[in-house]
């Protein structure tokens, strides 16, 4: 058996957890330039650092990110519950907090966005890194008990680096050399992270022909087409099925349903991609949306939250598409003025 275990099924490691000297109340980012900083209720300051989480937030989804509404409830998701999709950060038994493997981390900052207490930071090189030493002293030793859910839900200012970095740059040559499941998982987390519940068909599954369903606070359903490569006009025709199958099998309402193509580029705009989704808004007043994975870092490396898909939020047309302008109207007016990697955020020209 591998030395590298799932850290919830270590119950020897209890002795290891750790506890703020105060509630932690603000996690400090700025621009992700040097170690974030924990602000602690009773005024105290200092750089943010490893608890060693029972439930180890950084690894692992809770059961209940991946909860359905009942109507979605049947749909049969991957039940994988790894954060990181290349696995590249564990945590071995002989060790008090987790580490990164720097040749896997695709640097997404998915473990960082997702620890309560600025204990993972992403370097230059966009390899995140676990800060496990404690220089301020604002951490003690915690009682022998499991906390089920992490103990604070803190505030975050700032952004976990500044999104012109050279790791996102290069961000789509690291998805190429993803596989099928390591891609699903990184888009099912990105979205997760974002604020959009979401399954994601498992790979294989030759019974369910949609790649993934979601909800949003606004209780609307989005059904989801993850298509990574360069074929992305068969996404918004695959959303048209699927959309015939929410309403046919699950009963959901075609106006309660948000089709959403998830891409890694946005199509130039000569592309048919665009107006196949406007041949689909003028003759069925469905509106289709675009995400692009950059668009999902952009918001997950900012801290913000979809909490619905509010007028032209990720909406494309052949008349050119700016996703940041909307994005900065219906999310976070915080949001960086550049994109991520080219066509992530604008149509290519």
């Amino acid at each position: 058996m591998s030395d590298v275990i799932s850290h919830t099924r270590a119950f020897d490691r209890l002795h290891n957890l750790r506890a703020f000297t105060s509630e932690p109340v603000t996690v400090d980012y700025q621009d992700g330039q040097k170690r974030p900083t924990v602000h602690l209720r009773d005024g105290k300051h200092g750089a943010g650092s490893c608890l060693g989480c029972y439930n180890s937030p950084c690894m692992k989804l809770h059961s209940s990110e991946l909860v359905m509404p009942k109507e979605l409830d049947a749909f049969p998701g991957d039940p994988n519950l790894d954060v990181c999709p290349t696995d590249a950060i564990s945590w071995k038994e002989d060790l008090s907090s987790p580490t990164v493997t720097v040749d896997k981390c695709i640097g997404c900052g998915l473990c960082a966005a997702r620890c309560p207490y600025g204990a993972i930071s992403l370097l230059s090189s966009g390899v995140a890194i676990v800060h496990d030493n404690d220089p301020d002293s604002l951490t003690t030793a915690a009682k022998d008990t499991i906390e089920e859910d992490p103990q604070v839900c803190t505030a975050r200012r700032g952004a976990l680096g500044k999104i012109e970095t050279p790791s996102l740059f290069h961000f789509p040559a690291s998805i190429s050399k993803l596989d099928d499941r390591a891609s699903s998982l990184l888009v099912r987390n990105l979205l997760t992270q974002v604020g959009i519940s979401c399954r994601i068909r498992r790979k294989g599954d030759t019974n369910m022909r949609i790649d993934g369903v979601g909800t949003l606070d606004d209780r609307r359903i989005a059904v989801i087409e993850i298509e990574l490569s360069k074929a992305v006009l068969e996404s918004p025709r695959a959303l048209l099925e699927d959309v015939a199958v929410l309403h046919v099998r699950y009963k959901i309402n075609v106006s309660q349903i948000d089709p959403v193509s998830v891409i890694l580029s946005l199509p130039n705009t000569r592309s048919e991609y665009y107006q196949v989704i406007d041949d689909v808004y003028k003759i069925l007043g469905v509106r289709c949306r675009t995400i692009t994975v950059g668009a999902l870092l952009s918001i997950v490396w900012h801290f913000c939250r979809v909490k619905s898909f509010e007028h032209d939020l990720f909406v494309t047309s052949s008349n050119g598409t700016d996703l940041r302008t909307r994005m900065r109207k219906y999310i976070s007016g915080k949001l960086s003025q550049s994109e991520p990697y080219q066509g992530s955020l604008f149509t290519v020209k």
